[in-house]
């Protein structure tokens, strides 16, 4: 054959395949239309009916027509079939109509002519979950995969003409893939994230394509490319799919192309192959990619398209078969405790993907939505999405092949195994359907069993397991449990801890930067990655209830919302919102900064950077549950210090008097595509006004790849600072928009902690604070205790997931302030918690306010959590009276030599009452005070 024949002769293939793939499909009523297309598109209109006492099958509903219609793709939620809910849930979004059995979907297709002879199969992309199949009354069999297509051969139950197509689909829980008994309620709940009602919800029906779809008899199943950087190759193995019995002379062709060239340029290569009489088998060929081959990674993620044809005569006709796929050339590895890709050390800035998909409660199945919520993710400086028990369809895959994300998909499961029960045989069957289906995708980088696993031989099986994986499929990295348990066989570890906490929670959260975690890394043999970190809430922020308009409702929101209304605090939610997603924001850094200051470690894996809407309601994102901005901080902020490049100062403190020098290192972690060549550091001090300190430079140098490198190190004297005074730290690369900075606060060495004369201090509000106070003086409570009925524990760290599902823990959602009341004229704050409030928020109690009156606020106010919404302060003034009052429930009074911060804001609060803007607002009966500050048991507030 001619190059030119050739060539005019695949282009007519490529039509074919691309009017097959991008949809170009027959209606299924219209034979003319069908007699000239691969491909009868199912989409649309389906008889329906429910079957919530399961009697379709004894009943022999496949005979007969049902009643009601619906629309596929879709779920019986968005058709609003199934029960129609009223109640309030407040540990997760509602669904508006709940369904749990079979669903049977139904509908008339015809086979045309020249379909005959030829082997047809129906495509469920996606379905949840068991499906049963019935051409006419004959069954087609059952398939019960949560991770990938549905795929019934048909073949001898069409033949041309009219047939009634029927699907059973039952959203059953057919194996324990992660049942729960959850400890606040003692009910028991599915959590993995594959069927759980907590995220996507466990809908019944049928998304993505579904499809009719004819091949001929000798067709190619499947592709697999394995990629050899080394030596520019792409070993392609065909599977070969053959019903007629006989051996076959063929001529295998495959064509590459990659898919940002806009010619559509092909490369192709022959070989002549054997094809074996056997219904399966396979034929192998290596493609030469050539010098010119360009690697996938996330710097320059280049995807390649690859086309394989068979060509075989068959009784003097030829039979053409052709399948296409996706693949990358890229090979992800690991040196020491690190991961590499393509032989580069990378690390992974990785965030959890819980298939939250609260419009529909299912998952996308478009490319242009992953890509939408994917480029978010990586404008906030993410490469690498960990599926959270459960695998995403290809959709997923395609989009992040385009934009070099790397993924962690695992079995759908987060329960026992090892114990010899059904699930343990549907990981292995699963697990192999996935990397049959998706291994090609360069973004599919490395696969777990699935979250926490449990059982006494979960260690054994997930050794096992690991093993079989790595011996089957070499294209990427294995680990067992995520979290736990950790496997002998796997290629390395997603850890929480490792003779420590490998996260800030539990572990080494402070104002210091000098933290690591390289004594945990030093324990470990393989790549370690941080399990779930930065699990920190932020208050709801109840305007996103209203975009709730797909089969889940808000109503966890609402419930909260209407308890802080019934508190009188409404008006302050936006506030609360706010201010908790700035104590959210600083977490985020201080947790991410620690991981890349480590040596060694592999990346992190955070929970997460969007809102999770279950287990309790976990707002724990710096964006919603759409993907969404809070407003806490945009992406070129976030990215200062979750980025490819990112710079770090190592420090012991944060607060500092005047008589003191900051000294502090600055490192860099740098995971480019290449070493920064011959790049000059920089760095500045200024104040919060905006004045410059002092600035420096060091010495111009060439940044490797990794981290851990010392640029040098920052000394000045502080007594060039204005105390008090909080002061901007930044360090940079000039020319290269690469930032990062940190905030310190500088206070005066001595300042005047003598209280006026006309101020009484006072711990009790006893007989002479009293008299004072109805005399019409001034009083500063500083009560030594509260009543425990007045009063909870307080902490810098904030609420951890939620107190619902994690409930002892003496934790708020930091504070609210006006900073510019006069009161804090010498101590100057922000609105929000800020690393400064760190020892007086560990060194207090809360006093509960709900008694006085709804629209009195505390002056420094304590966010509580949405279940309780308790009026909380540390801070208020008030009217008592003929005279005036400020209690405070910080420990203001004691070690005041070794705690500046205290010292200074108790001479703020002097300043303050002494002087003529001292008019409280509010006035106070002094029997709620007195009722605060109550004889009790509870321990002096000092610790």
């Amino acid at each position: 054959m001619s190059g030119k024949k050739a060539y005019v002769k695949f282009a007519v293939l490529l039509i074919a395949i691309l009017t097959v793939s991008l949809g170009t499909q027959a209606n299924a009523d219209n034979p003319a239309s069908a007699s000239v297309s691969k491909v009868i598109d199912l989409a649309g209109s389906w008889q329906f009916k429910l079957d919530p006492e399961n009697q379709g099958v004894d009943r022999k509903w496949f005979e007969s027509k049902l009643p009601d219609l619906i629309k596929l793709p879709g779920s019986t939620d968005q058709a609003g079939y199934g029960t129609k809910t009223t109640e309030k849930e407040t540990t997760r979004l509602s669904r508006v109509y709940r369904y749990v059995g079979p669903a049977w979907y139904q509908r008339d297709v015809t086979i045309p002519d020249k379909w005959g002879g030829k082997r047809i199969t129906l495509l469920l992309e996606r379905c949840h979950w068991e499906t049963r199949v019935w051409v006419d009354n004959k069954s087609a069999g059952m398939q019960d995969s949560l991770c990938v297509p549905h795929i019934y051969d048909l073949t001898d139950l069409m033949a041309p003409g009219k047939h009634r197509l029927t699907i059973r689909v039952d959203n059953n829980i057919k194996y324990n893939v992660g049942l729960f008994t959850v400890k606040p309620t003692g009910t028991a709940q599915y959590w993995a994230h594959s069927v759980t009602d907590e995220t996507q919800t466990n809908w019944n029906g049928i998304i993505g394509r579904i499809a009719l779809e004819v091949t001929e008899p000798v067709w190619i199943k499947s592709i697999q490319v394995y990629p050899d950087i080394k030596n520019k190759i792409a070993k392609t193995v065909l599977g070969i799919g053959n019903t007629t019995g006989r051996k076959f002379d063929a001529t295998l062709t495959l064509r590459v192309r990659r898919l940002d060239d806009r010619l559509v340029r092909y490369k192709s290569q022959h070989t002549k192959v054997n094809i074996s009489e056997d219904p399966e088998s396979t034929v192998e060929m290596n493609f030469n990619m050539g010098p010119d081959v360009k690697l996938w990674d996330e710097f320059s993620p280049t995807v390649y398209e690859l086309v394989g044809m068979i060509e075989v005569s068959n009784n003097g006709h030829l039979l053409t078969a052709y399948k296409k796929t996706q693949f990358g050339m890229r090979r992800i590895g690991t040196k020491g405790t690190q991961f590499t890709i393509n032989d580069r050390p990378t690390f992974l800035r990785g965030n959890l993907d819980c298939c939250i998909f609260p419009l529909t409660g299912y998952p996308a199945m478009e490319a242009d939505a992953w890509l939408q919520m994917f480029e978010t993710a990586k404008s906030y400086g993410i490469n690498h999405i960990r599926f959270h028990s459960w695998c995403p369809p290809e959709a997923a895959f395609i989009a992040a092949n385009k934009l070099g994300l790397m993924f962690q998909v695992e079995t759908p499961i987060w329960t026992e195994v090892g114990s010899g029960k059904p699930i343990d045989k549907f990981v292995y069957a699963e697990a192999d359907r996935i990397l049959e289906t998706y291994g090609n995708h360069p973004s599919f980088c490395m696969m777990g069993v699935g979250n926490e696993l449990k059982g006494d031989k979960s260690t054994e099986f997930v050794a096992q397991i690991n093993k079989y994986w790595k011996e089957k499929d070499p294209r990427h990295l294995y680990t067992g449990g995520s979290g736990w348990p950790e496997s002998p066989t796997g290629d390395y570890h997603v850890l929480p801890r490792k003779g420590g906490p490998i996260r800030l929670h539990g572990g080494p959260l402070g104002p210091a930067t000098n933290v690591d975690y390289r004594k945990q890394i030093s324990l470990c043999e393989k790549p370690v990655v941080a399990h779930e970190i930065s699990q920190w809430c932020v208050y709801p922020n109840f305007k996103q209830i209203e975009k709730y308009t797909g089969v889940l409702q808000a109503r966890n929101l609402e419930a909260f919302r209407d308890s802080l209304a019934k508190n009188h605090m409404l008006d302050q939610a936006e506030y609360f919102s706010r201010a908790s997603g700035m104590l959210n924001g600083l977490l985020f850094k201080a947790g991410i900064e620690t991981m890349l200051r480590t040596p060694g470690l592999a990346g992190f894996q955070l929970l997460s950077l969007h809102d999770f809407p279950g287990q309790g309601t976990a707002l724990v994102g710096t964006l919603d549950a759409f993907w969404d901005s809070k407003g806490i901080m945009q992406p070129y902020q976030f990215r200062s210090f979750c980025g490819r490049t990112v710079l770090l100062l190592r420090m012991s403190k944060r607060v500092f008097t005047q008589a003191e020098a900051f000294t502090a290192d600055v490192e860099i972690a740098h995971f480019g595509s290449a070493p920064i060549e011959k790049t000059l550091p920089l760095w500045f001090v200024r104040s919060a006004s905006g004045q410059d300190i002092v600035s420096g430079q060091f010495d111009e140098t060439t940044i490797p790849v990794g981290n851990a490198t010392r640029l040098g190190r920052i000394t000045f004297e502080l007594s060039q600072a204005v105390a008090p005074e909080k002061l901007f730290i930044s360090v940079s690369l000039r020319n290269l928009n690469i930032e990062n900075h940190w905030n310190i606060w500088v206070y005066p060495d001595s300042p005047d902690v003598a209280p006026p004369d006309d101020i009484m201090i006072s711990r009790k509000l006893d007989a002479d604070a009293k008299s004072i106070l109805e005399k019409g003086g001034k009083v500063l409570l500083l009560p030594q205790r509260l009543s425990p009925k007045f009063s909870q524990p307080s902490s810098f760290e904030p609420i951890f997931w939620n107190k619902w599902l994690f409930k002892n823990q003496d934790r708020h959602l930091g504070i609210f302030c006006d900073p510019r009341h006069p009161i804090f004229i010498s101590f100057p704050t922000e609105y929000h918690t800020n690393w400064q409030w760190w020892d007086l928020l560990n060194k207090s109690t809360v006093m509960v306010l709900d008694d006085f009156d709804p629209d009195f606020r505390p002056l420094v106010q304590v966010i509580d959590d949405w279940y309780t919404n308790h009026r909380l302060g540390i801070l208020f003034e008030a009217n008592v009276g003929e005279g005036k009052i400020v209690v405070s429930s910080l420990d203001l009074l004691n070690d005041l030599d070794h705690r500046p911060v205290a010292r200074q804001l108790l001479s703020s609060l002097f300043r303050y009452m002494s002087g003529e803007k001292f008019v409280p607002t509010h006035t106070v009966d002094m029997k709620l005070i007195e009722n605060l500050c109550s004889a009790s048991t509870t321990p002096p507030m000092e610790k």
